[in-house]
């Protein structure tokens, strides 16, 4: 025979079925997971049962304690004849566990039963107490950080966390000196309770770090209004009748507009979207027509050359007739609210809806001038990496602006059954990172900077050469492991005149460049559109019913033709990119650009091909170091040879994976992303590059990328941004 195997013995309970499939019945043993953790029941079982006075003790896992959903300890106490009653309270059990056990394998109930239920051959019967109701608030232990007596809670804002806490956790009271977590709070509860907060107070800039900082209710509350304080976030909302006023206000904003009006808007909007479909459905037609028709008189190769320029045409033909209606319907935007599905709502949706594709110029000079085309207010030699701009009128750029990729400045928002429109002020030379947020009525003043991931919030300001981070975003804190400074210090008087003198080269650089931009994008949309016309020519030559027999051929063709096109355009025109910082709007950035705008086309187009065995592959002959099992979700923002990743990691759905930077500086900078062995990134995180992560490390859902001095660390696991390093999971 040959080697032997080796065998794990896992503790799972399985079955062979009649396909040959192994199905998961459960287990043979008492192991749950508890919030990532594997935990054994019996040693908990074993540590409470040693305390004077229990005599036997079950501990199960239930999902029906609090609002959550998630699972929790539950200890089941049957005491010794003879106890006293008082011998074994909620306190005294969990300050036994406590002193023996890890902090999330201690019961955050614990029940006190005549008698334990026994199966018939005498053990323990998990299924019976499985069966118990849910335990009240009365099993739960005192959250007295202090271990004293209860000091109510103070103040309005205190009164609401307290009123929060006891919902969220089923708590029977809640005191200024409770501990979150001692009343059985977790990661997930903190989310829904920094959540409920921010519902309440819409610019709070407190997140789940602060709760894990602070712990206590009057600490959190202490540090809540010590942050509002420093970024002039109003707490008037927190009055007595603060939640009849926002009940109020919601009823009032869906209930400002008749049914008969809402009707009217749906089918207006139904007709339009009709119209607007029926368009391209016909140009569309109209473009096959042409190519035909050409196709009687000229050849292929001709028609390959000048079917781009139909699709330029029909382009600049859109960007006008956008630019058209958004004056004819909505004319010069004004800030105001306006009540959804109103008739102003409709206009708005009208204009928003048929667009301003000012994203598609992203990274190029041609950006800030179709923003100034729908009546943006952009200055000079600003730099817009974002697709996601828009604002129309109210959207206000100075000089030197840079706007990173990724980031998201929005005047609109709908909110409490209204649209608010608020202007967006973006100071002198500030700078927005990869991904931040800034909302509807939020303003930079000159040289601030907003941090990667982060969300300024409706009506706040970052202060000029201030830089603010986190979602929400507040002042930064100067961090000694290697995080941002607190304040991006004004350049002196030399740094603007060097400055002033780029800005008079740049002019005629920027329009060299945009003239390269445009010949490359031609070149690119002949090739991209080869397959197209060759389909079309197929039909026309030898019959529909041929194109259709030979169709998945086409498609692999095209696609084998579009992934190869893809990887000999990058090593003829970039070759091995390195890491370093480059001119903007150079010969470099220009070639750069041309293949990262191929590379984003190509796997947004064949978006199927992620998560397959050829991702990889593809990665590694664009440039990049993937190793074996790794698997790409959804990347986004990439530069192959920014990509160091080891064997076994994951990444997720929309994942920011490297990017680059823009500074004041006008370069672009490109570093490497480093990810070691079996390494997860979770949807929509944020990696900017310089990024290195250790082995086994795990970046959660929307969360930013830690200090590598940090994240190199192994084993660790971190969440939210700023990010916040959490239990790593056994």
């Amino acid at each position: 025979g040959g080697r032997p195997m080796r065998l794990y013995r896992t503790g799972d309970l399985v079955q062979w079925n009649d396909k040959g499939e192994i199905e998961f019945l459960g287990r043979i043993d008492s192991q749950v997971k508890i919030r990532g953790f594997r935990v054994e029941l019996s040693e908990i079982e074993s540590a409470i049962a040693r305390m004077e006075g229990v005599g036997n003790v079950c501990v199960v896992a239930r999902t029906d304690i609090g609002k959550n959903g998630s699972k929790t300890l539950i200890a089941y106490i049957e005491p010794k004849p003879g106890t006293a009653q008082d011998a074994l309270t909620p306190d005294r059990l969990k300050a036994h566990a406590a002193s023996i056990l890890p902090d999330y394998m201690v019961p955050c109930r614990y029940v006190t039963v005549a008698t334990i239920p026994l199966s018939p051959s005498g053990k323990v019967d998990r299924k019976a107490i499985e069966k118990f109701p849910p335990p009240g608030p009365e099993t739960a232990p005192c959250g007295n950080a202090h271990e004293g007596e209860y000091l109510a809670p103070e103040g309005p804002l205190e009164a609401f966390l307290a009123e929060t806490w006891q919902d969220l956790l089923d708590a029977p009271r809640v005191g200024a000196t409770d501990d979150f977590f001692k009343l059985g709070g977790n990661s997930l509860s903190a989310a829904q309770l920094i959540s409920a907060l921010r519902k309440k107070i819409p610019m709070v800039p407190t997140a789940v770090r602060d709760l894990y900082d602070t712990k206590t209710l009057r600490n959190l509350g202490v540090r809540i209004q010590e942050e509002c304080r420093l970024n002039h976030v109003p707490l008037d909302c927190l009055d007595e009748e603060g939640a009849g006023k926002t009940h109020t206000t919601r009823q009032l904003g869906t209930a400002a507009v008749s049914q008969w009006t809402r009707w009217a808007v749906w089918t207006i909007q139904l007709i339009v979207l009709t119209i607007m479909g029926g368009s391209a459905a016909a140009w569309t037609g109209v473009g096959i027509y042409m190519t035909s028709m050409l196709l009687e008189d000229y050849t292929l190769s001709y028609l390959l050359v000048t079917f781009p320029m139909f699709a330029f045409g029909s382009f600049a033909m859109y960007l006008v007739t956008a630019a058209f209606l958004k004056w004819l319907i909505l004319g010069n935007l004004q800030e105001g609210e306006h009540p959804l599905w109103g008739w102003f709502y409709l206009r708005w949706w009208i204009a928003h809806t048929i667009g301003m594709p000012a994203g598609i110029f992203a990274s190029t000079p041609i950006a800030p001038v179709v923003l100034r085309l729908f009546g943006s207010k952009v200055g000079r030699n600003v730099h817009i990496a974002s697709t996601l701009v828009s604002g129309y009128d109210l959207l206000e750029i100075e000089d030197d602006v840079v706007v990173n990729v990724g980031a998201r400045v929005s005047c609109v928002e709908v909110e409490d059954g209204k649209l608010k429109l608020s202007r967006v002020h973006l100071g002198r030379g500030s700078v927005l990172g990869m991904r931040s947020c800034v909302k509807h009525g939020a303003s930079m003043e000159d040289g601030a900077t907003l941090g990667d991931l982060a969300v300024l919030m409706p009506g706040q300001t970052v202060p000029a050469h201030h830089r603010f981070e986190g979602a929400p975003a507040a002042v930064a804190v100067v961090d000694a492991e290697g995080g941002h400074p607190e304040i991006t210090h004004p350049a002196n008087s030399d740094s603007h005149t060097n400055l002033a003198e780029h800005k008079q080269v740049g002019v005629l650089v920027q329009l060299a460049f945009t003239v390269g931009f445009l010949l490359a994008s031609y070149g690119l949309s002949v090739v991209l559109m080869a397959p197209i016309t060759f389909g079309i020519w197929v039909t026309i030559t030898y019959g529909f019913v041929i194109s259709i027999i030979f169709a998945p051929a086409f498609v692999i063709a095209g696609l084998t033709a579009l992934f190869t096109f893809t990887v000999i355009l990058k090593w003829l025109t970039v070759g091995r990119i390195r890491e370093g910082s480059y001119p903007l709007y150079g010969w470099f950035y220009l070639r750069w650009l041309m293949n990262y705008t191929i590379q984003q086309i190509t796997t947004v187009v064949c978006h199927q091909f992620y998560s397959t065995m050829f991702t990889r592959s593809y990665f590694n002959m664009l440039g990049a170091k993937l190793g074996r099992r790794v698997e790409i979700s959804d990347a986004r923002e990439w530069t192959p040879d920014m990509l160091d990743i080891g064997d076994d990691c994951f990444v997720a759905d929309f994942v920011g994976l490297g990017g680059w930077r823009v500074g004041h500086d006008r370069h672009m900078t490109l570093k490497k992303v480093v990810l070691k062995e079996r390494t997860f990134l979770g949807n929509n995180a944020c990696v900017p590059g310089g990024s290195h992560f250790g082995e086994s490390v795990l970046l959660g859902v929307m969360s930013l990328a830690p200090p590598p001095a940090l994240s190199s660390t192994p084993h660790t696991s971190w969440l939210g941004s700023p990010p916040l390093p959490l239990p790593h999971p056994a």
